[in-house]
């Protein structure tokens, strides 16, 4: 998948290395990391940043690679359709002996699955830990700001003054459960299956920013569990501001 984000684009090593195999004139820029995630033999399910204009331009012209903000929003039985199509262009592919957009739109297929095990909570996805300029922003009269990322299971808590966060912050439990609250929203309307789950936290490096993530448990035996409670879920560290 690739993921256009604040004038970049995140395209997944596996989609990187198709590019060897299918395309012909790869900008030099991209063939020179191509060369450096082979050599540190990076998982192809990670994401590679690419800034430059012209390879920002170049991944628009790759349609074969699943853009996921073009597709996010839509509905299972969207993109099992969209296979659907798929499947039709690989057949007339195979009549006229056209090897390789058979063997492009079957990738592209096997990316909507991926898409979709994903939304089942079957894998986990290495999303890019950065706000999403498209997502929802939060904010209240007190001191601080939550946004959304591009991973849909993480927050992101900041000040708005943009001064780092004490050892001794004292966050309203309400707010951070507020944010949450939108996140799983979202997750819904998004077609993400919500089930049982664990809430992790932890500050970013620099402290300046509260990284909140929900840890979502696979589904057994396709039985769809109820949610826990997100009210129950927040620890300790977010107090009252009574």
């Amino acid at each position: 998948m690739k993921i256009y984000n604040n004038n970049k684009v995140y395209v997944q090593v596996s989609d990187l290395k198709q590019l060897i195999e299918y395309e012909k004139n790869v900008p030099h820029t991209i063939f020179e990391k191509l060369i450096k995630i082979t050599k540190e033999n990076n998982d192809d399910n990670n994401f590679i940043v690419f800034d430059k204009p012209n390879e920002l331009e170049y991944f628009k012209l790759m349609r074969w690679i699943v853009d996921y903000k073009r597709v996010r929003n839509l509905s299972n039985e969207d993109l099992k359709r969209m296979s659907s199509r798929l499947t039709v262009k690989m057949n007339e592919a195979l009549l006229d002996g056209n090897d390789k957009q058979f063997q492009l739109a079957d990738y592209k297929i096997k990316q909507l699955e991926y898409l979709m095990d994903y939304r089942n909570n079957k894998i986990s996805i290495p999303f890019p830990d950065e706000i999403d300029e498209d997502g929802f922003t939060f904010n209240s009269d007190y001191t601080y700001t939550i946004k959304g990322t591009l991973d849909p299971t993480k927050i992101l808590l900041f000040r708005k003054d943009g001064e780092v966060l004490k050892d001794d912050e004292e966050i309203p439990r309400e707010f951070i459960q507020t944010g949450l609250s939108i996140a799983m929203m979202q997750n819904t309307r998004n077609n993400y299956l919500i089930g049982d789950y664990s809430i992790e936290h932890k500050l970013s490096d620099d402290k300046k920013y509260l990284v909140t993530k929900m840890n979502f448990v696979p589904y057994k035996d396709k039985e769809i569990e109820k949610p826990k409670s997100l009210f129950k879920k927040i620890k300790n560290m977010f107090k009252n501001d009574n």
